[in-house]
């Protein structure tokens, strides 16, 4: 077990094990990317000035490995049972809030957490993650993709923030704006448009073959037409042109929709990814 002060460090110790499932890994593969570029990893801006929590467990070969960006949930990768319930000894004295990761492992690692703090665990979303390679003909929907400007940006910042007050209904988030004209001016997101702006997608984050998919958002007045599946397979195609091989993005596994859209536009899933939170039973 190897608490990593320095990120590099961290980078070297576990880039081929997460590289044998690039995919899966996609989430922390981009964090670590963010770090080392030093980027707010995190697409609702709500990044920290504290220290990431970063870990490897075993040396040759690794058997897990472990990252948390502040005020974040705590991220594990796919491991042995083994490693998942020492991660949860060794890590017991932090305080995380919750954390997530493939499905079997992070169910190993809560379990072992509830035994070792008595804190209580509450399941938080049940994920699906994806994997393209090829975009299949894109869905027949009238409109055009194109990049956001910085005159759609107090349009996107609201979006913004009903997307994640439709994930997390219980927090806000102050930096919409600066989120969203970062994500401008570094060409990272994209809307349909057809007639008006009616849907975005944004590129979130870089694995070193590919990049993850995010901030897919369609308003209520606009859904059921099939601007969200058109605007995600564009920007797909437009990150495969770049010369990255895969795209990868997450969707909630009890929404048979979305899913069956990512699918017929390419989309193929990968694991299941689990989210945890944590509560003390003071």
């Amino acid at each position: 077990m190897i608490r990593h002060a320095d990120v590099v460090q961290f980078q070297a110790a576990a880039h081929d094990f997460l590289m044998t499932a690039e995919a899966e890994n996609n989430l922390i593969l981009g964090i670590i990317d963010g770090l080392l570029a030093g980027r707010d990893v995190t697409p609702d801006g709500s990044g920290s000035s504290e220290q990431p929590l970063l870990v490897t467990v075993g040396m040759q070969p690794v058997e897990l490995v472990a990252v948390r960006t502040p005020p974040h949930k705590l991220q594990i990768s796919r491991g042995t049972r083994r490693a998942a319930e020492e991660l949860a000894r060794f890590l017991a004295t932090e305080k995380l809030p919750g954390t997530g990761g493939e499905a079997g492992t992070v169910g190993v690692f809560v379990e072992a957490w509830r035994r070792v703090t008595r804190q209580s665990v509450h399941e938080g979303m049940r994920l699906l993650i994806y994997q393209l390679r090829t975009v299949l003909a894109p869905i027949s929907v009238p409109g055009k993709s194109r990049e956001a400007t910085l005159e759609d940006a107090n349009l996107l910042a609201g979006w913004h923030d009903s997307f994640f007050a439709e994930i997390f209904p219980e927090r806000s988030f102050a930096s919409s704006q600066r989120v969203i004209e970062g994500l401008v001016r570094t060409h990272g997101i994209f809307v349909w448009e057809h007639g008006q702006v009616v849907s975005m997608a944004a590129r979130v984050a870089v694995t070193p073959n590919g990049e993850r998919i995010g901030l897919v958002y369609t308003p209520p007045e606009f859904r059921q037409n099939g601007y969200a599946g058109a605007c995600v397979a564009a920007l797909s195609q437009t990150v495969l042109d770049t010369g990255r091989s895969s795209c990868f993005l997450f969707t909630d596994r009890a929404n048979p929709t979305s899913n069956s859209i990512y699918q017929r536009i390419g989309y193929e899933p990968v694991s299941e990814f689990d989210d945890y939170w944590f509560t003390r039973d003071d």
